[in-house]
């Protein structure tokens, strides 16, 4: 089944997961000590878990004004994106992550996108892209791709 974008429900789990690898990046709680792009970031987060990705994403562009190199915010910023129904650029800041550092949680997540817009060829490319550099890739979701598609990679 296609989930169409902006179905939230769908692909809450995805980003619930990306929520959470990108929050436990080794940040310390308080923010006396860190950089301003990773208070912005963080704030993000927090509202991105609320569900308000307008405020979401307005504090992950101002992280990413600040600084433009941190490729977790543009992931961040490309999920909450995503949850609003902005598809393009959602696969926009994925490309932007993988541009930086060829960052495996961005090619799942584009995986992700591509799957939901029943892109399945670019969906089994970058999943296996993020395989290769060492993303642990959901057995379900490679079994979902594997009965969209019609293939086994």
């Amino acid at each position: 089944m296609v989930l169409k974008s902006g179905n939230v429900s769908g692909i809450g789990a995805f980003i619930f997961l990306a929520l959470l690898l990108a929050s436990s990046i080794g940040c310390p709680q308080s923010t006396d000590s860190l950089p301003a792009d990773v208070v912005l970031n963080n704030k993000g987060i927090q509202y991105a878990k609320k569900g308000m990705f307008d405020e979401a994403i307005a504090e992950y562009t101002k992280a990413i004004q600040i600084n433009p190199n941190a490729s977790f915010t543009y992931i961040n910023r490309g999920n909450a994106y995503y949850s609003k129904g902005s598809v393009e650029q959602a696969i926009s800041d994925f490309g932007k992550a993988i541009e930086i550092d060829e960052n495996a949680l961005a090619y799942y997540s584009r995986s992700w996108v591509y799957y939901n817009e029943g892109q399945y060829d670019k969906s089994w490319e970058d999943l296996h892209r993020a395989r290769e550099l060492g993303f642990p890739a959901d057995p379900k979701f490679i079994r979902m791709l594997q009965d969209a598609s019609g293939r086994d990679r």
